[in-house]
């Protein structure tokens, strides 16, 4: 006889939606004659009612397999029977929002990287332009170009090597050669995020969403 220890609907991956189970929400008895009865025991619920909606009985043994206390592993129910629960697969949307992410952090590590920049015939220095130094730059270019200072250069930290820095002192040609590479060098790197966004959006594969290189 069919074992009726739970009373589950499966989702169409073959998961459980929901659970009902033998002396919780119904009563299976079997006399001696081998003639069951089942009981109601909770208000409201329907054992019959929630057959007619697909539920189904399930043994203990394969209940076990479906919690994860069979092996180890979580079971999900087949046209074949229980298998082991495959690794989840996502979706198109969720390849699609994780690629954006990993493009948005690329996108801020082109955006905040140091510039090295020719400030004049001479000399090339390095600039730091996460936000933060970008609005310490911003600051020091408009109080050049409002000659604030008097004598028409400004004091600037800035990266004389890769690996020591130093305040030198800038003119305003240097600067605006600065604010102008730093600029359009930022620029460009909020367009590629904006066509790569673009890209990802547009595909209507998971192969087309695979071939799109974040570089």
């Amino acid at each position: 006889m069919l074992q009726k220890e739970y009373l589950i609907k499966f989702n169409q991956d073959g998961s459980r939606e929901n659970t009902y189970a033998n002396l919780v929400h119904y009563n299976v008895k079997i006399d001696e004659n081998n003639i069951e009865t089942i009981t109601n025991i909770v208000d409201n619920f329907d054992y019959q009612k929630c057959l007619d909606e697909g539920y189904e009985w399930v043994s203990n043994d394969d209940y076990q397999k479906l919690i994860g206390n069979y092996d180890g592993q979580e079971y999900i129910k087949t046209k074949n029977g229980f298998i082991p629960k495959p690794p989840y697969e996502p979706t198109l949307e969720e390849l699609k929002k994780n690629k954006i992410k990993q493009a948005g952090e690329l996108f801020a590590q082109k955006r905040d990287a140091i510039r090295w920049i020719k400030v004049d015939d001479v000399n090339i220095y390095g600039f730091d332009c996460s936000s933060e130094d970008i609005t310490n730059f911003t600051a020091a270019y408009i109080g050049l170009t409002n000659n604030l200072t008097k004598n028409n250069t400004i004091f600037y930290k800035v990266w004389l090597t890769k690996d020591t820095k130093g305040i030198v002192s800038l003119n305003i040609d240097q600067m605006t050669t600065v604010y102008n590479t730093v600029r359009n060098s930022q620029f460009e790197n909020y367009t590629w995020y904006e066509d790569i966004k673009n890209k990802i959006n547009n595909c209507n594969t998971k192969e087309e969403l695979q071939s799109i290189i974040i570089e």
